[in-house]
Parts: structure tokens; C-alpha cells; sequence
């Protein structure tokens, strides 16, 4: 999820796992520090959203090697450390998410690591599919109160992003959105398994995890 101009990007790296569960978000903001009315709004985002917020940053506000592998050792293996293993972590092909120290630590974990096909996430990934839809759509109609609450010549700035950013997250990572995803690209759980509905029944004995940006 990017939200600003390009020059002023910001990056939201979310988790979803196939029992209908999130894990915490992991925001990226541009420049080279962050301020303390960032440090603030992160604050009160989490009270909103329940659970601890990521941060990092990067030059662009993009994700980077790095920083993936930031938000595998933060977020990722620490939420999945006492779930069944393996655990299947479906993503992209962003040249983050194939480095050797990525891969690495993720196969030291138990996670298997499955890559969509190029140009196949608004049919397969689940985030795309049934998630980032509502989510983006409440973020704008957040955001755009902001704005009209400034007029005429009112701006939203990366300080204010954290609050609507953790409002539209409540409202579209709930647990029927999250299943839904899973089920219409083709997954289903049931009891601690995970059933990809292909030709072959694949069967896996684990929570599948979907990540995206």
C-alpha cells in the first residue's frame, strides 16, 4: 500500500493469516529519522488498532532488503513462533523477498516460502482480493475529512498518516473480509490445515500467512 506523491511515499507492509488473524502492521516513512510527533501518532494508532505497530525508514519510503528483513525478525517470526510449523508465507516476487538472508532465516524458522506468479495477485492474493479494497476505500474517506476539515488550504501530512491509517485498519481486517480472502483465491481452513483447492487437493498441515505491501 503506498500512500502520498512519489516523492513522499509512504509503505505499509500487512500480514493476514488463513484463520482469519492479522499481525501487526509494519509502516516505512521517507527521510532519515522519524519525528517525535510520528513517534506520537504511532502511539495512538496502536491504542486504536490494538497491537503494536512496525516502523521503519527508508530514503523513497519504500521497502528495501533490509527492511524485509526487518519486518521478517520483528513481525513475522515472532507472531508465527508458536504456530503449527511449517508455516507457508505466500508473497510476491519483490527482489526483497528473495535474498539469501531472507530466505535463510525464514527456512531456520520452519517457514516455507511460496511466490505468486507475476502479474497474478488481483486473482490469488488474498490481501488484493477481499482486504485492501474496503481498506483503501475508508482510508480516503478518512483522509478526506482531514482535508476538508483545513480548507481551503488544508494538507495531510506523514505526522497525521498514523490515525486514519489504524481506523480503516479496524474496519476493513476483520475476521470475515480476512476469511473471505482466503476462500475466494482458492484456500480453506479448517481446524489448524490449511486445503488449497487445486486439481491435486494440496494439503497443508499449517496456518498459511499472506504478506503484502
Amino acid at each position: 500500500m503506498d500512500i502520498g506523491s512519489k516523492d513522499k511515499l509512504i509503505t505499509a507492509i500487512c500480514t493476514i493469516c488463513a484463520d482469519g488473524t492479522k499481525l501487526s502492521p509494519f509502516i516505512i516513512y521517507p527521510g532519515i529519522r522519524h519525528t517525535s510527533t510520528i513517534e506520537e501518532s504511532i502511539s495512538i494508532a496502536e491504542k486504536i488498532i490494538g497491537m503494536d505497530i512496525g516502523i521503519s525508514k527508508s530514503e523513497s519510503g519504500w521497502t528495501n532488503d533490509a527492511i524485509a528483513v526487518k519486518w521478517l525478525e520483528k513481525i513475522f517470526i515472532p507472531a508465527v513462533a508458536t504456530r503449527n510449523k511449517p508455516v507457508i508465507l505466500f508473497l510476491d516476487g519483490h527482489h526483497s523477498h528473495v535474498t539469501l538472508e531472507f530466505l535463510d532465516k525464514a527456512e531456520a524458522m520452519g517457514v516455507f516460502i511460496h511466490f505468486f506468479p507475476s502479474h497474478t495477485t488481483h486473482l490469488l492474493q488474498p490481501l488484493d482480493v477481499a482486504v485492501f479494497g474496503p481498506f483503501k476505500v475508508k482510508l480516503g474517506h478518512l483522509i478526506e475529512n482531514i482535508l476538508q476539515e483545513r480548507a481551503p488550504n488544508g494538507v495531510i501530512t506523514k505526522d497525521d498518516f498514523p490515525v486514519p491509517f489504524a481506523h480503516a485498519f479496524v474496519q476493513a481486517f476483520g475476521y470475515t473480509n480476512i476469511v473471505n480472502g482466503f476462500y475466494t483465491t482458492g484456500t480453506i481452513y479448517s481446524g489448524n490445515q490449511v486445503y488449497m483447492d487445486t486439481n491435486d487437493k494440496i494439503r497443508y498441515l499449517a496456518i498459511q500467512c499472506s504478506g503484502n505491501t
